[in-house]
C-alpha cells in the first residue's frame, strides 16, 4: 500500500494520534506525517503510506496556508490561549485598512525567532521541553518568506483580528501573531490555527477521520508542480539499474519527475549536466 492521504485534523488531538490512527485503519506501520501541526490548531496534515514515506522532505516544504486568529490586548508566554496571560497592555483602535496596511508590510522575505514552544533543538534539547523547565534560552533567527497576509475581520469590541496568511515552510504563526501585535503598539497572542492549504492539498481534497479506508492519492501528487518525463520500456529499465537518463530536451531545472506511460512517477531525477539526470529516488 503506498500512496498520500490529506487528513483535515480536528483540535485536540496531535499529530502523532493521526498518524496511529491512520496506522489501525490501513492496518501498516510504514505511515508519517509532512509536517507536524500543533494539537491546539486544525487542518491540513499531510500522511505518506510506504513507499510515499520517501517523498515526505518534498512535501514538507511546500507552501502553507492557514487562516488565523489574534486576540489583542494579552499575550502568554506560549504566544497562545494554552498558558496563563502574562501581560496585558492598552489597544489602539485601528482602522480595517490600518490593519490590512499592518499585514501587508510582514510581506516577503524576513528574520523569525522560533518560540519557546517549536521543536526546535538546542544543545541537542527540543526548545518545548526546555520551556515546560521554566527555562528560556536565546534562539537564532531564522529566514521565512510571507507570500501574503490578507484581513479578514476584525472585531473592535472583542479585539480579535482575523487574517489568512500564506508562507513558507518553517513560518511559526503564534510568532507572526506576536509580532503583528507588537507593530500595532500592543501585545497579542494566537487564539485559533487552521491549516487550509499544503501545497497543492487542501480542504477540499482532503478527507476526515473514520474508522473506513479511502482511497490514496498517487505519489505524483507529492512533486506534481515539479516538470516531467514520460519514459519508454528502455527508460525505465534503465533507471531500475541507475543510470543516467538523457533527456531529448534541455528542461533546465535541477530536478525532473520520470513517470511511466500510466503517468505514474516511476523515479526523481537529478541534473548531472545539461540534458543528464541521474534517478536518485526510484519506487520501481
Amino acid at each position: 500500500m503506498d500512496g498520500i492521504l490529506s487528513i483535515i485534523k480536528p483540535s485536540g488531538i496531535s499529530s502523532h494520534d493521526v498518524v496511529n490512527w491512520a496506522r489501525r485503519v490501513y492496518n501498516t506501520r510504514k505511515i508519517g506525517h509532512a509536517g507536524t501541526l500543533d494539537p491546539g490548531a486544525a487542518g491540513i496534515l499531510v500522511l505518506a503510506i510506504g513507499k510515499a514515506t520517501r517523498l515526505i522532505p518534498y512535501i514538507q516544504g511546500k507552501v502553507k496556508t492557514y487562516r488565523a486568529e489574534l486576540s489583542l490586548g494579552f499575550t502568554t508566554d506560549s504566544l497562545d490561549l494554552f498558558s496563563p496571560i502574562s501581560l496585558k497592555k492598552q489597544i489602539a483602535i485601528l482602522t480595517d485598512n490600518e490593519w490590512q496596511n499592518i499585514l501587508s508590510s510582514f510581506v516577503g522575505e524576513t528574520e523569525q525567532i522560533p518560540p519557546m514552544t517549536s521543536a526546535i533543538k538546542i544543545n541537542g534539547k527540543a526548545l518545548y521541553k526546555l520551556a515546560r523547565e521554566g527555562k528560556t534560552v536565546e534562539r537564532p533567527s531564522r529566514k521565512i518568506t510571507i507570500y501574503s497576509c490578507k484581513l479578514i475581520s476584525y472585531n473592535r469590541i472583542t479585539q480579535k483580528l482575523l487574517f489568512d496568511v500564506s508562507c513558507s515552510a518553517g513560518t511559526y504563526i503564534r510568532t507572526l501573531c506576536a509580532d503583528i501585535a507588537l507593530k500595532a503598539g500592543t501585545v497579542g497572542c494566537m487564539s485559533y490555527l487552521l491549516r487550509t492549504a499544503v501545497g497543492k492539498f487542501n480542504l477540499n481534497n482532503s478527507r476526515i477521520m473514520t474508522n473506513e479506508q479511502t482511497e490514496l492519492l498517487p505519489l505524483l501528487y507529492a512533486v506534481a508542480d515539479w516538470p516531467y518525463e514520460v519514459c519508454n520500456e528502455e527508460t525505465l529499465q534503465n533507471i531500475k539499474t541507475g543510470k543516467v537518463i538523457t533527456l531529448k530536451t534541455n528542461n533546465n531545472t535541477q530536478h525532473i519527475a520520470f513517470l511511466n506511460e500510466q503517468k505514474e512517477l516511476v523515479a526523481l531525477g537529478k541534473r548531472v549536466l545539461s540534458t543528464k539526470y541521474h534517478p536518485f529516488r526510484v519506487f520501481i
